[in-house]
């Protein structure tokens, strides 16, 4: 089994992993010992491994950041959406649409602000 001091990881190096792997391939391939093969085949899987668990959190920040810009433009439009349906005399569309547009973009004042406490009915 030979041992290589200047292997690196491909991050740091600045090497694709797309061309590590293909370098693992090769010396795989290369290989002529049972525990060389093993060596490499277990090499090779954690750079795939490591990939797709990089490709997985690009993806998850992805989709965090779509969620939020799609909230608050929906958000943005229900109160829109409010305003305009209450200037029109429409009102309990108008404060419906505001309350739900209202609700994303500040949650804690809009539960506050619209707390049944106090009312009939409601908790006491």
């Amino acid at each position: 089994m030979t041992k290589s001091k200047n292997i690196v990881p491909a991050g740091s190096a600045g090497i694709p992993s797309r061309a590590t792997t293909q370098l693992v391939d090769a010396r795989l391939a290369r290989a002529q010992l049972a525990e060389e093969i093993v060596l490499w085949t277990q090499v090779r899987g954690e750079i795939i491994r490591q990939d797709e668990e990089v490709a997985d959190r690009r993806h998850k920040r992805w989709m965090t950041k779509a969620g939020l810009v799609g909230k608050g433009a929906l958000s943005i439009v229900g109160v829109v959406a409010g305003v305009a349906l209450l200037a029109t005399s429409h009102l309990v569309g108008g404060l419906f649409a505001l309350g739900a547009g209202l609700y994303n973009l500040a949650p804690g004042f809009t539960r506050k602000f619209f707390s049944t406490k106090g009312v009939i009915g409601g908790d006491e």
